[in-house]
């Protein structure tokens, strides 16, 4: 039936021309293909006018990337002109122009393709495949094409929505994914039973055939999906409650640290400092305490506890002020209005040192390379301290203890 004979083509073309209207199908695949390129033409040259036509007061008083002012520039460069500076409004998704050609082009790209089934189906029909359902062909492509669009564009109109909504408040993005999976889910759920029921399937005798396996076979099943059950729910619940999100640096019950590295409806990435991906279940991570060191206050402690010699003891007094005056020098983030302490005290006699705790508060969030450069200069500062009274560090002693041995 393949073998294409001249009367078989010549019998093809007539109905072609007979079913189909070539210069609607042209239009069509035209308006497909060529809107939107056309339409960000257009948008390019009134964008162009626009500011060629402005004046230097509509400009204002611009700057380029380098600080340097309009009338500055063009005397570097005479070539320059001022409109340059004005910032153009992109074609792109943030802009309704782009918007409404972007969804013409796409229906017109549908409509094409309906017609390219159209075309199969005369095709078929006139080298001699002829089946039953062959005069809904064309509705059901037609239908399950829009249908598919139609979910997608939803979609993306349901993401923005949801977007808008939550920004209103911080540390709202957990609770977007979430809500945007769910209605995806129930969006493709809603598409694929409308197409089904193009097919005319019968869902329930469909889902009846597939769960009447027997008792056995349903407790297998219900074992089998307890779990991911158990995971899909504390997936939403990790997700909603906003505790962490991707990129976040945080500290678990179990001891497990590291960065947020994605974030799922089963499991959880999190990328150690060693570079090591551990994957958490959900349903771990929804049961056990957790820091999340991002969205900590500017707020951080060092606290440092020093062992210096029994030689030095009457030096102490002097070093608990130098080692203050020498912190407050080399770090200017320190909390020292009384809001927080800020204690440099002699703690102790130990048993072969005597023990000094240095305890300081800082304006400094506690994570990142801030911080521990915040760290490294007050031990420098300790150093120094204690450098300029000569006063040493020492080290406990070690207690050697000797058993006898029976022989």
């Amino acid at each position: 039936r393949f073998a294409i004979t001249g009367k078989k083509l010549k019998a093809i073309i007539v109905a072609l021309g007979d079913a189909l209207n070539d210069v609607e199908f042209c239009l069509i695949a035209l308006v497909g293909w060529d809107w939107f390129p056309f339409n960000k033409f257009l948008h390019d040259v009134t964008e162009q006018r626009r500011i060629a036509s402005m004046s230097p007061a509509e400009i204002g008083d611009h700057k380029d990337d380098n600080g340097a002012s309009e009338e500055e520039t063009e005397r570097n460069d005479p070539s320059f002109s001022s409109s340059a500076l004005v910032k153009v409004r992109e074609f792109n998704e943030s802009n309704y122009w782009y918007q409404s050609a972007r969804h013409i082009s796409q229906a017109a790209k549908i409509g094409a393709f309906v017609y390219s089934c159209d075309a199969i189906a005369v095709i078929l029909n006139t080298i001699g495949f002829r089946y039953r359902q062959q005069q809904g062909f064309s509705k059901k492509a037609f239908h399950i094409s829009f249908s598919v669009w139609a979910a997608l564009r939803v979609g993306e109109l349901k993401h923005w929505m949801l977007r808008k909504f939550f920004n209103r408040e911080k540390n709202q993005s957990g609770k977007v994914q979430v809500y945007n999976s769910i209605l995806n889910v129930a969006l493709a759920t809603f598409t694929f039973g409308h197409i089904l029921d193009l097919f005319d399937v019968n869902i329930g005798v469909a889902l009846a055939s597939l769960l009447s396996i027997g008792g056995v076979g349903t407790l297998v099943m219900s074992l089998a999906s307890k779990d991911i059950a158990t995971e899909l729910v504390s997936g939403l619940a990790v997700g909603a409650s906003d505790r962490f999100l991707p990129g976040d640096e945080i500290i678990l019950g179990d001891g497990t640290a590291g960065f947020i590295e994605s974030m799922g409806l089963l499991y959880t990435d999190i990328r150690s400092y060693s570079e090591v991906i551990t994957r958490v279940p959900n349903s771990q991570l929804s049961g056990q305490r957790a820091t999340n060191l991002s969205r900590a206050a500017p707020k951080s402690q060092v606290k440092q506890t020093l062992r210096f010699s029994y030689k030095d003891v009457k030096k102490m007094p002097e070093l608990m002020q130098a080692i203050k005056e020498e912190i407050r020098k080399s770090c200017p983030t320190l909390i020292d209005d009384g809001s927080r302490p800020f204690r440099c005290h002699w703690r102790d006699f130990s048993e072969s040192w005597l023990e000094v705790v240095v305890d300081a508060h800082f304006n400094t969030r506690p994570t990142g390379d801030v911080y521990y450069d915040l760290r490294q200069d007050v031990l420098v500062a300790i150093a120094t301290a204690a450098e300029s009274l000569g006063v040493e560090f020492t080290l406990p002693a070690s207690i050697c203890t000797a058993e006898r041995l029976s022989i």
